[in-house]
């Protein structure tokens, strides 16, 4: 997270995130059953690691804890929300060749709403930064 002279870059060598993301403003979650019956949610996330860079996340979250997360916080998941996230199982995957810049596609291991504080961001240009209350 940006905060003062803190920068939070992400170690994808170990394959594991935990932090803090904010879900997009333009695409919104999608809940679905998959075709083996497994219910899933499938979110775009940001990321802001350092001024000026802001790092897109596709994020699925599958079984019985994100039917139960997606029950009782749907309502919540609102864009700009922030999440507290625990994430495994992370790639980057260059959309280059597609017109598009990198993103991470990952799997959640555990979602969670973060406070009411850290729930909404601005964008200013291409740089999307918390709002400072």
């Amino acid at each position: 997270m940006v905060g003062g002279d803190k920068v939070m870059m992400y170690d994808l060598r170990n394959g594991h995130f935990e932090g803090q993301l904010y879900l997009s403003r333009t695409v919104k979650p999608v809940a679905k059953d998959t075709l083996d019956g497994t219910f899933c949610i499938m979110l775009l996330a940001f990321s802001m690691p350092a001024p000026n860079v802001v790092t897109p996340w596709r994020i699925t979250w599958s079984g019985d804890a994100a039917l139960g997360f997606w029950c009782q916080h749907s309502p919540e998941m609102l864009p700009g929300v922030a999440i507290n996230v625990d994430l495994s199982y992370l790639t980057v995957h260059d959309g280059a060749g597609r017109g598009k810049g990198a993103e991470i596609h990952a799997r959640a291991m555990h979602i969670e709403l973060a406070s009411a504080d850290a729930s909404e961001y601005t964008t200013t240009g291409s740089l999307a930064e918390p709002v400072s209350a």
